[in-house]
């Protein structure tokens, strides 16, 4: 895939900061651009740092428990995930390290809660380390700093469909 690449509609989106949807790229060690084209914000150019996300901590909350009364839901009761990122290499920003510094709440790209049929599946549990990518705003008005764990599927509602 090319370092310019379009957006992925059914593309693993953690956002750290504001709701986006993530662009897809090549992962190697050093960083690379692209470019969004799309209606939320105008075109945007992104420099993409591979990296690491930590599953930090799973918990059921009355939040991800309530999912399963919501009309339309998805019918089981979720478990909210958090994790914390880190830039692999030295050739990323300064400014960055702060943001890593945080948890940040993973779920699918409807917002709903993963179940844990999802974490079984992807073999998901606390202290897991998953390759990431992320994507720094370099132009444009969009979400300033956007993650993607890549092996997590954020399109499967597999458990949404299971009886």
């Amino acid at each position: 895939m090319t370092a310019k690449s379009r957006l992925g509609l059914t593309t693993l989106a953690i956002i750290c900061g504001i709701g986006a949807t993530i662009f897809m790229s090549a992962s190697d060690a050093s960083p690379q651009r692209c470019e969004k084209q799309g209606a939320d914000g105008g075109p945007c150019t992104y420099q993409i740092y591979p990296g690491k996300a930590t599953i930090t901590r799973i918990q059921r909350t009355p939040a991800s428990v309530g999912q399963s009364l919501i009309i339309g839901g998805p019918g089981y009761a979720g478990l909210e995930v958090w994790f914390k990122c880190m830039p692999s290499g030295e050739t990323w920003p300064s400014g960055l390290a702060s943001l890593m510094d945080k948890e940040y709440a993973f779920t699918l790209n409807n917002s709903w809660y993963v179940g844990p049929k999802y974490l079984m599946k992807y073999h998901v549990v606390p202290g897991t380390e998953l390759p990431c990518e992320i994507s720094v705003l370099e132009s444009g008005v969009c979400s300033p700093v956007v993650v993607r764990i890549i092996p997590l599927d954020a399109s499967d509602y597999f458990e949404a469909l299971s009886p």
